[in-house]
């Protein structure tokens, strides 16, 4: 038992930093379910694989949340980047080249997206024009200027 909650703290961990939700994600969901089967299959070490499969749902679970709250984080870094970008396109007729015209006038400088290591930057692309950052699994959530909306991939 020890040693499960030793693993799932260091992909916790791992999570917190890279924030990509595959490795918690993905060992919490599987080594779940496999102490789940195990438990109906072995009656004499049902409650230890039960109390095995909640670690590792357990695991999965602060994963999904860890990288929500970080996505949440983001958007609201987000606001002041968005005011920005509408501030210089109402007073130069077009969306800034980069994320970098906007410093130091309209931005002392441009702010950290989420706090994991996949979401911590945001991305500009003015030919769309959409300011985005990465989420979990790979995915993007994306501001739209035209539309005014956030979408995502995922």
């Amino acid at each position: 038992m020890r040693n499960h909650l030793i693993i799932s703290g260091l992909i916790l961990a791992l999570e917190a930093w890279l924030g990509i939700g595959l490795f918690g994600g993905g060992v919490g969901i599987i080594c779940a379910i496999v102490f789940v089967i195990l438990a109906i299959a072995e009656k004499q070490r049902r409650s230890q694989h039960f109390r095995t499969a909640a670690i590792y749902a357990l695991l999965l679970m602060t994963t999904l949340t860890l990288i929500s709250l970080s996505a949440r984080q983001a958007r609201r870094r987000a606001i002041p980047v968005i005011s920005a970008v509408n501030l210089y396109r109402s007073e130069h007729g077009q969306y800034p080249p980069s994320l970098e015209q906007l410093v130091p006038t309209y931005l002392p400088s441009i702010p950290n997206a989420g706090f994991t290591r996949t979401s911590r930057h945001f991305r500009y692309n003015n030919g769309r024009p959409q300011l985005y950052f990465a989420g979990m699994f790979h995915g993007v959530f994306a501001y739209d200027f035209p539309t005014e909306s956030w979408s995502t991939n995922e």
